[in-house]
């Protein structure tokens, strides 16, 4: 510690400061590489979007569009929810298959792999559950019907996950459960792939 000899708080002791550790550009660079390559393409855990428009249906107004049954913001940037894992939020899952959304609800229609080790019990206030749960859900996740115009047509549907960009939320908005208009889990790519030239 070095005493500070002049200045507004004499009575205050300082660390005099570390000298820098000399790092090469080729190294700085490589670190950075390796930093970024960690997480390049990875997905946000824990992330959070509201864009459906409650209660707003077609025609929908500049700067919405629509893809499901209500409008959606299309420039909506999703959020982190924080730390405390054990926070709910709306599930809601998309289906690359059909261009499909479903608010996860647990209703007749839906079914869960055997063996996934996850149930609706999971599930509170109807359509919430926490970000691993919201995961599990909708990769476990089976719609056996309800994704055709009549209803009717019973087919099973297994490719289920959480959105990944606003169009693909936007397929699920006004699919029930009160969701419209509330956070929802979505996995985001929070860092585009980098390349690194020779």
């Amino acid at each position: 510690l070095v005493p500070l000899s002049a200045g507004p708080f004499p009575e205050r002791e300082y660390r005099a400061p570390l000298p820098m550790m000399a790092m090469s550009n080729t190294k700085l660079a490589l670190c950075a590489v390796l930093c970024l390559s960690a997480l390049a393409g990875a997905h946000g855990a824990g992330q959070l979007l509201n864009h459906c428009l409650s209660g707003v249906f077609p025609p929908c107004a500049a700067g919405t569009s629509q893809a499901g049954a209500t409008c959606f913001n299309d420039t909506a940037v999703p959020r982190f929810a924080g730390d405390d894992a054990m926070v709910t939020h709306v599930v809601r899952c998309y289906s690359p298959s059909t261009d499909r959304g479903v608010s996860v609800t647990g209703a007749a229609s839906m079914s869960l792999d055997p063996g996934s080790n996850v149930s609706f019990d999971v599930i509170e206030d109807g359509c919430s559950a926490t970000h691993s749960n919201a995961v599990l859900l909708c990769e476990h996740l089976n719609v056996n019907s309800g994704l055709n115009e009549d209803s009717s047509t019973v087919y099973p549907v297994s490719d289920w996950r959480l959105a990944q960009n606003v169009p693909e939320a936007g397929m699920y908005c006004g699919t029930g459960c009160g969701g419209d208009g509330l956070d929802t889990w979505v996995m985001f790519s929070t860092i585009s792939p980098t390349t690194v030239s020779p």
